[in-house]
């Protein structure tokens, strides 16, 4: 560290300004990226700049302004500013190599006999698709609602979202596409598509806050 302090734990990635640093006695350490003197790699790791060239790297030395990165041999050490470092340690999907894929589906399934005799289906999915900037997200609900075999609930909803990540900023564009269908509110279908520019405030897995605005076309 710059104050003469020594870590010692696994690096996990640098990105956002904060390297995060997984230790035995203390957990998972969020270090800011600014007080970091030097990291020294028991092997080398990939390093995703801001060209989104890729480089392997056993050491990064922070001297005055610039970061001096030693490269295994045969290469020789670059410098560079800090800002052109953008990942140290990334996922293979941050770097263009496959993609990040998560889903979830979610079915219920009821059924009320005597005086009721319905029968209901509860059905929800989530999706998500990430490659280097690009996401695509996909989330669906269905409700249908049987009472003595008459039809009484018929309701589904299907949003697509597109998203285009800014090179390290908060600040994405995005498309929207959702259709929904509720026989019984009167919308045999409607469907609302268009862009929007968004602000993400948070950008933990567990705290996605964000807010967009745009032009959108409702039928």
């Amino acid at each position: 560290m710059r104050n003469g302090d020594r870590l010692s734990g696994d690096v996990v990635r640098q990105d956002n300004g904060q390297l995060q640093l997984e230790t035995d006695y203390a957990g998972t350490l969020l270090i800011d990226w600014e007080q970091v003197r030097a990291v020294h790699l028991d092997a080398p790791v990939p390093v995703l700049l801001d060209d989104e060239k890729v480089i392997r790297v056993a050491r990064v030395v922070r001297e005055q302004d610039q970061l001096q990165l030693t490269i295994p041999p045969p290469s020789e050490p670059m410098s560079l500013p800090p800002e052109r470092v953008e990942i140290l340690d990334p996922e293979p999907w941050e770097m263009g190599d496959g993609y990040d894929l998560s889903w979830e589906i979610n079915l219920g399934l009821k059924d009320d006999t005597g005086n009721s005799e319905s029968d209901e289906i509860d059905l929800d999915l989530n999706l998500n698709y990430r490659r280097r900037r690009h996401e695509w997200e996909t989330y669906g609900a269905l409700e249908y609602t049987t009472t003595r075999g008459v039809k009484t609930i018929e309701n589904w909803t299907l949003l697509n979202k597109y998203t285009r990540h800014f090179r390290r900023s908060p600040w994405y564009g995005a498309a929207w596409l959702r259709f929904k269908h509720d026989c019984f509110a009167d919308l045999r279908l409607r469907y609302l598509v268009g862009p929007s520019l968004g602000y993400r405030f948070d950008t933990r897995d567990d705290i996605r806050l964000s807010a967009e605005i745009g032009p959108v076309y409702l039928h």
